[in-house]
């Protein structure tokens, strides 16, 4: 997706700036590089995930979800304003309990409340250590970060949590 954005923004600019085709194109050519070389990286690392759920924060992930073969399960849905109730997060215990899912993805910029709920739950219940990674949602610099470094931050995390 961010691919084919990025395209239209270079051939938005070549269109409004035909003298500066050159210099867009080789910006263009050097993104589209490390785009293409990420996707495959994704594809690669995440075809062998053994488990197929990713546990996270805020159910933002569908179309990294979807492209690359795994669910999501959010503790809150699209809103960050939501509250999950006391059954809910039961509900993913029960989940993650049954699949063996031992991770947790939280956003840095949002609260990890509910996710250490989650942690502490599984772990009191199962005796099992449970890791929270960080699952970047990519919309400006974060962490000193930029979009692809985050997104390579968040093809580790995902690999590292979808192993099992």
């Amino acid at each position: 997706m961010a691919r084919l954005q990025a395209e239209k923004i270079y051939d938005a600019f070549v269109e409004a700036d035909p003298d500066g085709e050159e210099y867009y194109s080789q910006r263009w050519t050097a993104l589209s590089g490390r785009l293409d070389a990420l996707d495959a990286a994704y594809s690669n690392g995440l075809a062998n995930a053994t488990n197929g759920t990713a546990i996270v924060s805020h159910a933002a992930y569908g179309y990294l979800a979807h492209r690359y073969g795994f669910e999501q399960r959010g503790v809150i849905g699209l809103s960050a304003d939501e509250q999950p109730s006391a059954a809910e997060l039961a509900d993913l215990v029960d989940l993650m309990v049954a699949e063996g899912i031992r991770a947790v993805y939280v956003d840095p910029i949002y609260s990890d409340a509910f996710v250490q709920t989650l942690k502490t739950e599984l772990q009191s219940g199962t005796g099992d250590e449970v890791i929270i990674l960080s699952l970047y949602l990519a919309l400006g610099p974060t962490d000193g970060l930029d979009y692809v470094e985050q997104l390579e931050s968040n093809l580790d995390a995902l690999e590292r949590g979808l192993a099992g």
